[in-house]
């Protein structure tokens, strides 16, 4: 795979200073990794503010991690009180001290605080300001649904902000065109998907992650392995693949990521009550470099996640993407960015994600089938080169390029 190449423009901005406004963990968020990379590239000095990071590092000589974690009060006035000044005060003064050319922002959020840091900076010093949400803001999960005046005032708020940024990223095109029909933009956000780089796979190492996965599983030797993989919580579908399992004793299940206790034992109970639990395996979340070969040991992954809300519905996520990387195939919700991509490569089988049964006979279509499980691996290796990082980045780096400008 072709490496990005430094030219003119970057050799000009030696002295140009980004700061990267992010709401998730950067040791853990491979997307902003990427990002970040970009920023490197393009700049001299990126700083990235991280509200997950529990301490400040420094990647390098040009990238530095910088922790804001959120030490809120118990109580909830002084905690509001707190948000408030935080949101209004201390971090858009604290973003000033780096004196930034350019403020790229995680989500509305960050872009609200990075847009009121450069209110007391004069025009020919403000920063510019970039709308980087990786998600569809106003269908996304809120844990409760919003009232209808917080889906106004947020709804009026990213159409303020929106036209305050020099461009916007939205992760896929149903989000993108979404976006632009809300707000009526005369420019439409760039899309940029959460593709990972070109996955280099060592198969004698994804030969043993397998073999040590099925000695974890009853009669793991006969077993049609299935693997979800990502944020383990509730809303994911993970319930509904656990009742495959009932279905089918050769067929397995590996959930590999993180979670709360609490959740974990609400589905150790579900595979219990349901007498699978023997072909069930609770992984931990792996280092980014080792996740490959876990991907790759699975025989299908599942991106079977029900459309709670319209973010889920338009999704496009990184695992997705991950398992085409690994050359496993997949079974996905029957929804327009998964499924388009998954019927034009054929690299798969899209289905009902509410349904265990429909689930269920698509794992078995896919069992059993040999001769097309085939087709979908060989279709793998042109879905694996086309849909990877280095090509998705040139769009991310050709904007970055001409805003710092």
């Amino acid at each position: 795979m072709k490496i990005e190449k430094k030219d003119s423009l970057e050799k000009s901005n030696m002295g140009f200073i980004t700061v990267k406004f992010i709401n998730s963990s950067y040791e853990f968020d491979s997307r902003d990794k990427r990002e970040v990379q970009v920023l490197k590239n393009l700049s001299s000095n990126v700083y990235v503010l991280d509200y997950r990071s529990e301490t400040s590092f420094t990647v390098d000589d040009n990238v530095t991690i910088i922790s804001r974690t959120k030490n809120y009060s118990k109580y909830s006035i002084i905690r509001k009180l707190q948000i408030i000044l935080r949101i209004f005060i201390k971090d858009p003064k604290f973003i000033r001290k780096f004196q930034p050319n350019l403020i790229s922002c995680h989500d509305l959020t960050a872009l609200f605080i990075g847009w009121i840091s450069t209110l007391m900076i004069s025009k020919t010093n403000k920063p510019k300001l970039v709308y980087d949400s990786h998600e569809f803001e106003l269908g996304r999960n809120t844990n409760r649904p919003r009232s209808r005046l917080k889906y106004t005032i947020v709804k009026k708020l990213e159409n303020f902000l929106i036209k305050k940024s020099i461009f916007s990223i939205m992760v896929n095109d149903s989000i993108a065109d979404e976006v632009v029909k809300i707000h009526h933009l005369s420019h439409r956000p760039i899309v940029v998907r959460n593709i990972p780089n070109y996955w280099y796979l060592n198969m004698e190492t994804t030969k043993k992650v397998r073999q040590d996965l099925m000695k974890k599983i009853e009669n793991g030797s006969n077993i049609f392995l299935m693997m979800y993989h990502g944020a383990v919580m509730p809303g994911r579908g993970i319930e509904k693949l656990i009742d495959v399992l009932r279905y089918d004793t050769s067929i397995g299940l590996v959930v590999l990521g993180n979670s709360e206790n609490e959740y974990i034992e609400k589905l150790v109970l579900q595979a219990n009550n349901l007498n699978v639990r023997s072909r069930l395996i609770f992984h931990q979340a792996v280092d980014y470099k080792q996740l490959c070969h876990y991907v790759s040991a699975a025989d299908v992954g599942m991106i079977t996640i029900p459309a709670l809300t319209k973010s889920y519905y338009y999704m496009l996520p990184n695992k997705f993407f991950e398992c085409i990387q690994a050359l496993t195939p997949v079974i996905c919700s029957d929804f327009p960015e998964v499924s388009k991509i998954t019927n034009q490569y054929k690299i798969g089988i899209c289905t009902n994600p509410n349904d265990p049964q429909k689930i269920y006979e698509s794992v078995k279509k896919m069992k059993n089938n040999k001769e097309e499980y085939l087709i979908y691996k060989a279709n793998l290796v042109k879905a694996k080169n086309e849909l990877c990082w280095e090509k998705e980045v040139e769009v991310l780096r050709q904007a970055y390029k001409n805003a710092m400008r």
